[in-house]
């Protein structure tokens, strides 16, 4: 399921329920279980990778509920 590449370029909200999603680069990809370890602020965590495709080690996305769920442009990232 992919709920579009750039639902979130505007704003950091979760498209789905518009709670505040938070921007986190991916560190690392386990196909195998579809999840990603991400650097989340000052921490390191897994996320769902269920929602997108293609998501590599360095993309940045947007997690909410340990889920990413989109792709975020890494110029729009650098403004926060």
């Amino acid at each position: 399921m992919d709920i579009g590449n750039n639902a979130c370029e505007s704003h950091l909200n979760c498209p789905l329920c518009s709670d505040e999603g938070l921007p986190a680069r991916v560190i690392a990809v386990d196909e195998t279980s579809n999840l990603a370890t991400v650097r989340l602020e000052n921490s390191e965590r897994e996320v769902a990778l269920d929602l997108l495709d293609n998501v590599q080690s360095g993309d940045f996305v947007l997690v909410h509920l340990d889920m990413a769920i989109a792709k975020l442009n890494p110029a729009d990232v650098m403004k926060i």
